[in-house]
Formats: structure tokens, sequence, C-alpha cells
């Protein structure tokens, strides 16, 4: 019976069942052991180091996120692309480029261990100094899972984002558990995260085939970048508002709260590393055509998930953070606004993959995140943290409403000109 209801499915979906599968069990499962690795790493925190501790190791995880800024990061998302069209010196060529900008990222954390020191943030100042020289390889060297997303070869990107993130948390739960010093857990994370880069990227560069860019390959890195710009910014803005100009104590609960809640909206990135690289080889009446038949099952699961989520949170809480009960409403609404931001994910992955929207995408992709980082602080001093979370939720709706618009009148115009052709 079973096995007669997955034959179905391809019918009932519209989907090829068996490439999905197949790739996102690869996907599910290196994503669920990453965000293992990253509970660990801060449950670690949260249970064995200080507030003030655990606080300041989010707000530099923070910094370091936006610094990358400064390395070219969207050209991964080129590589992708062309990979997906059969040209891996795209690969090579990323390698180079985003080396060369990560000296400007190293620049960064120099002034910013300067601005710490003066401040009289000591172990920030410490940490930020010995990122300087191990920042480059550590964030900039791994675009080697861009290579593998692009050859939709998802067993070798599982095993590559997971070896790597098991040999980073090693090294920082040994530095929180025996030392407990922000400056030694730092040195451990980077210094295992480089050793990771250096010997997965030189396994990567065996595979590669050729030394074609493709057509359009750095006008959609630069583009991609840009927009990386004002993305990442605004998934950072509050908690580089937060631990500039409040309190560590409350900087670590609000983090907490983030780390919780993230792995639900992280579901759109293995739906889109699945989805784009099969979809951007269609017309835009296939796509439209497969991504509005499985809307409706993909919205049920989001409130089912929702559902269930919301009413473990504070069994969460009371068994591993028992420390931040302050946490709960935060991540609750968290979560709601996360939820959202699934079904803006699913509908920008369609935009993104219909060559007709490439420019709705692109709006979305820069006015929401420009929205977030315009709002939050204002938000954050007249609210408080819950408003920075009312700023993203309400944001993310608007644009969920719009783009569901879209597609809502993609499928008429599709059915209009059918009805006409027969």
């Amino acid at each position: 019976m079973i096995k007669r209801l997955f034959s179905k499915l391809p019918d009932l979906f519209k989907l090829d069942t068996q490439y999905y599968m197949s790739g996102g069990v690869y996907l599910l499962a290196n994503y669920i052991f990453v965000q293992i690795i990253r509970l660990i790493t801060h449950w670690s925190f949260a249970n064995y180091t200080s507030k003030e501790v655990y606080g300041s190791y989010s707000y530099l995880s923070s910094i370091f996120l936006v610094v990358m800024l400064l390395t070219y990061p969207g050209i991964s998302t080129a590589v992708t692309r062309s990979v997906a069209r059969g040209c891996d010196g795209s690969y090579l060529f990323a390698i180079k480029k985003r080396m060369k900008f990560s000296v400007l990222a190293s620049l960064a954390l120099l002034c910013a261990a300067i601005i710490f020191y003066y401040k009289g943030q000591y172990d920030l100042a410490q940490s930020a100094l010995i990122s300087v020289f191990l920042y480059p390889v550590a964030f900039a060297l791994e675009d080697y899972l861009a290579f593998y997303l692009g050859r939709q070869n998802y067993l070798s990107y599982a095993l590559a984002s997971s070896f790597q993130g098991g040999f980073s948390l090693a090294g920082t739960f040994v530095g929180v558990v025996i030392w407990g010093k922000l400056w030694v857990c730092i040195l451990l994370f980077l210094l295992c995260r480089c050793i990771a880069n250096v010997v997965l990227t030189l396994i990567a560069i065996r595979h590669v085939k050729n030394r074609e860019l493709g057509e359009g390959f750095e006008s959609f890195g630069r583009n991609f970048t840009l927009i990386s710009v004002v993305g990442m910014l605004s998934t950072q803005i509050d908690k580089l508002v937060i631990g500039s100009f409040m309190t560590m104590n409350k900087m670590a609960g609000y983090n907490l709260a983030a780390i919780l809640t993230d792995p639900i909206q992280y579901m759109v990135v293995i739906f889109n590393q699945l989805v784009f690289p099969r979809m951007v080889k269609k017309d835009e009446k296939e796509v439209t055509k497969k991504f509005a038949s499985s809307l409706k099952i993909y919205i049920l699961a989001i409130a089912a998930g929702l559902t269930v989520f919301i009413f473990c949170l504070p069994f969460i809480f009371h068994f591993f953070f028992p420390k931040y009960p302050e946490s709960i409403p935060i991540a609750m609404w968290m979560a709601v606004s996360a939820s959202i931001g699934l079904l803006v994910g699913y509908l920008e992955t369609y935009a993104q993959s219909n060559d007709k929207l490439l420019k709705t995408f692109w709006f979305w992709k820069t006015a929401r995140p420009i929205g977030i980082i315009i709002i939050t602080p204002i938000m954050l001093w007249g609210f408080g943290l819950l408003g920075a979370v009312f700023t993203e939720l309400t944001i993310r709706f608007i644009e969920a409403v719009f783009l569901l618009a879209t597609m809502i009148r993609e499928v008429r115009r599709i059915r209009r000109y059918e009805k006409i052709a027969s």
C-alpha cells in the first residue's frame, strides 16, 4: 500500500518525486545534523558560561556574519547557477575572488578589535584580534558547497557541510567546557573551521572538469552580492543594535530565542537548494504550474509544524535552558515570523526560477531587508526586544501577500493562454 501511494505522488503533486526524495534525504539529514550542532553549541554556552560570556559570543558571531559581506558572498549563488549549466570554472574563479576580498574583512575586524579595546571590552577585543588572521580561510573558502549544489551532488554537499560543522563544534565545545573563556572558544572554532575548509576545498578542486565561467556569471554574482549586503544586515541589525547599545544579558536571551526558531526558516534554504538548480532549467509556464500545484500542501505543513513547535517551546526551555525563561515569549513570536518566512521563501524561489519574474524577485530581495534595517532600530528603542520581532513579522507578511498575488496572476494568465490555444 505504501509503495502504491509513493508511486502516485508524482501525479498528485506534479513533482519528480524520485529526484526530490533522493536529494531531499541528504539535504534534510545534513540540515538536521547542522541544527543539532548549533543547538549543542548554544546549549553549552547557555549552561556552562555566564550570560555575559554567551551574550558576547552571540554579538561577535553577528559581527562575523556582517563582515562576511566584504568577501563577495553573492558569487556563491552564481557558482551554483553556472555549475548547474556545466561551467565548473566558475568555482575556481570564486575561490580567488573571495580570498582577495577577504582582506577587507580582516581589516574590518582589526578596526572592531581596536574599538572594543578602547571601550574596555577586552574579551571582545582579544577575540576580534584573533579572528583577523583566521577569518579569511574560515569564512571565505567554503564555495565547495555551492559547487556541489550546482552539480546536484547532494550527498557530497551533505558530507562536506556536516564535516565542517562537526569539526568546528568539537573545537568550540572543548573551549566552552574546559576553559569557558571567550577568546579560547573563538580561537578553537576558527582554527577547526580553517582546517576543514582547506581539506574540503582541495577535495572539491579535483572534481572540476573545465575552466568555463558561463554567460552572465560575474554580473549575477555582483547582483547577488548587493542583495546579500542588505539581506545579511537585515538578519543581524537587531543583534548588532542590542549588542552595541544594550546589555550582554539581553543579548544572550534574545539570541537564544533566535537560535531555537532559526531552524524553522532555514528549511527555506533546503527547499531553495533542492528546487532552484532543477527549476532554473525549465520554462516559465512549467515553473508556475509546479509551484502553484504544491502551494496548498506547503501552507498546511507550515501551519501544522508551527502549532507543534509553539506547544513544545515551554518544555524545551524548562528542561534545556532553565536560566532563560524570559526568552519564551520572544521565541514564540519569532516562530510565527519564521513560519511566514517559510512561505516567503517558497514564493521567492518561484520568482527566482521564473525569468519573467526576476525583477520582482530582485525588488523584494532588496526592499524587505532595507525596510527591516530602517525600522528595526526604531522599534527596538520604542518597544524593546519584541519590537524587532514584530518588524520582521509584518514586513514578511506584506511580501508574502504580494508574491502570492503575483503567482495567482501568472496562473490565470497561463490558463487564459491555454484556453485560447485550444
